[in-house]
């Protein structure tokens, strides 16, 4: 009960070094020898680099079928306190941790912020650690359970309620995925986050690790987006030491500033993808 006695219901959320505290003794329970090593062994790597076909959501051009691996590093508590006071998450507000990977985001999110979380990921094995880590830490926070939901798929099918703000982290350090997605013509995660930023309510924000310059570029851009940066730290990640910039992107006007019904991907030009922005809506 030692989660309970300090972040349940009806009590002030943990403080982040509690929450380490916390979730150290939960994933020890799991796994004796740390999860970092469980998850560069090679059974597990083997299996979680590589999507499975039920992975993927949509069977179409627009779909990132033609991606065979994943990559993951996990975002550290001292770094997702950054970023949650970035995004300025408080008791009712709900984000989404777009590949979520783990969990452990969501899960520090609702117990230090009392937020209600989405963790969305693709691959299933990922998924799969984040339920088992979700289960652990009910267990001894049971509150956990309504907070936060650990979902496997496609973000981009994802049935967001653009009609009310929302908060979103995706980690798309170093250009996640682009590489990948430029040489198979297919768009990118930064293509999708754009998408989702402009289609998002006024007060809606969005985290991420690298600038979106397509967003930036985007017209109007300086009307309905402010944006900022803060450092991450030293060691804030599983994947570097050195610190890195936390970009911020806040909606600050409804709506956007064109009436056509299509959204393009310049970074892939041979697409042209089409979005019903009052569906969306």
């Amino acid at each position: 009960n030692y989660i309970v006695q300090r972040g349940g219901e009806g009590q002030a959320p943990l403080t982040t070094r509690f929450f380490e505290l916390c979730f150290e003794r939960v994933i020890h329970q799991e796994f004796p020898n740390g999860l970092d090593k469980y998850e560069n062994s090679a059974s597990f790597r083997s299996s979680s680099y590589v999507l499975r076909a039920a992975d993927i959501a949509a069977k179409d051009k627009h779909s990132l079928d033609s991606i065979a691996a994943v990559q993951y590093g996990r975002v550290k508590a001292g770094a997702s306190k950054i970023i949650f006071e970035g995004l300025g998450l408080k008791k009712g507000d709900v984000l989404f941790d777009l590949g979520g990977g783990a969990g452990n985001f969501s899960i520090q999110a609702a117990l230090t912020t009392h937020c209600y979380a989405y963790s969305v990921e693709l691959a299933t094995i990922r998924h799969e650690l984040a339920v088992r880590l979700h289960s652990a830490t009910v267990v001894h926070a049971p509150h956990v359970a309504n907070l936060v939901e650990m979902v496997q798929g496609d973000f981009r099918a994802f049935p967001f309620r653009f009609h009310l703000p929302h908060f979103l982290f995706a980690n798309n350090y170093n250009g996640v995925f682009s590489s990948r997605c430029f040489k198979n013509e297919r768009p990118t995660l930064d293509s999708a986050l754009c998408k989702i930023a402009w289609s998002s309510a006024k007060g809606s924000r969005l985290a991420c690790f690298e600038r979106l310059y397509e967003l930036e570029d985007s017209i109007g851009f300086d009307s309905y987006f402010r944006t900022w940066q803060v450092s991450s730290g030293k060691n804030a990640v599983t994947w570097t030491s050195k610190p890195f910039p936390v970009i911020f992107y806040c909606k600050i006007r409804d709506g956007f500033p064109w009436t056509q019904t299509s959204f393009t991907f310049p970074d892939c030009p041979a697409l042209d993808v089409k979005f019903d922005w009052q569906t969306a809506r």
